[in-house]
């Protein structure tokens, strides 16, 4: 259905309002972008289905959660949606555009990182500046080029240090008094690495990419004496590795489109954690690492549509 602009004269399309249950899971895990204009930018389809996949997956690990570390959590996921709502309302009043979505499935994964007796006034900041920050800043869902959710618990953790350091459901062998939730949790998540390789095969490449580069890597470490824990497999499990890689990693807003170039991707984000988490204090090594790697994604899908147009011009390319 056409109508035409009563100012201009040009068409512009009207499309017929949703229901109010159809908006509210569009809300939810809307993709906010159109379809992709070149191969190496990710799709509306793609950004859906890891929004799905990600809300999904977090449900159960909220649960343990609050299973784990008290109901509170469920307070925390409240605050949470709420201030990034907020944010999001009012950039798309501004734009006069529709909300970008996927301010659920964000929350859920910001309280899933977030210490657990973290004030709820910094809940909200952190989810309204990831939002914010991460997000909006950018276009909106699956125009960022960090995380939303790594943005907002990175300013907490550098802004209010003391707070936003703590156990939460990703730093599994926190747990005291709990030895059976580290292997509990880490089941959920590689429960979680199934979906999300069904949503989007590509994701397997990412993963599989990560675990090389961290285990490859570890095994040096600990050699030479330098891992901080007795195996690879406790490196993996603590500190929130697996949880970071799992949900994080495979991002497509923020991670290579290219094959080739998720396997160097996961390999450089796996690699970064170890050799951060070795060599310093810093116990949120994996965070950093992913936001270190995602600088570095804008590169290498560049390097990729070098290397493709390269090879059209050869002759096997123009006569393919």
């Amino acid at each position: 259905m056409q109508k035409t602009h009563e100012n201009t004269g040009t068409p512009t399309n009207v499309e017929a309002r949703p229901a109010a249950l159809g908006k509210l899971l569009a809300f939810a895990v809307s993709d906010g972008r159109q379809p992709a204009a070149t191969p190496l930018m990710p799709t509306g389809r793609d950004m859906q289905r890891y929004l799905i996949a990600a809300l999904l997956c977090a449900l159960p690990c909220l649960g343990l959660a609050a299973h784990y570390l008290g109901w509170r959590i469920w307070a925390m996921l409240t605050v949470a949606t709420v201030s990034g709502a907020l944010v999001e309302f009012v950039f798309a009043r501004i734009r006069h555009k529709r909300l970008s979505g996927g301010t659920l499935a964000y929350a859920a994964l910001l309280v899933l990182v977030l210490p657990q007796d973290l004030p709820l006034w910094m809940v909200a900041l952190g989810s309204g500046v990831g939002t914010l920050f991460g997000k909006e800043v950018f276009g909106g869902t699956g125009s960022y080029i960090f995380s939303p959710v790594l943005v907002g618990k990175g300013f907490l953790l550098f802004s209010y240090p003391q707070d936003a350091q703590g156990t939460y459901f990703g730093s599994m062998l926190s747990y005291e008094g709990n030895p059976e939730a580290w292997l509990v949790c880490s089941g959920a998540i590689c429960c979680a690495a199934v979906v999300f390789a069904v949503a989007r095969p590509a994701n397997l490449r990412i993963l599989a990419a990560v675990l090389l580069g961290a285990v490859g890597v570890a095994l040096a470490m600990s050699e030479i004496g330098r891992l901080p824990y007795e195996t690879p497999v406790e490196l993996i499990a603590a500190d929130g590795f697996l949880f970071a890689a799992v949900f994080f990693a495979v991002d497509p807003a923020c991670s290579p489109q290219d094959d080739e170039g998720k396997w160097l991707f996961g390999l450089l984000v796996g690699v970064t954690a170890v050799l951060m988490r070795c060599f310093s204090t810093y116990s949120e090594a994996m965070l950093s690492a992913l936001l270190f790697g995602n600088l570095f994604t804008p590169m290498i899908d560049a390097i990729a549509v070098t290397s493709e147009t390269a090879d059209e011009d050869t002759p096997e390319g123009r006569a393919a």
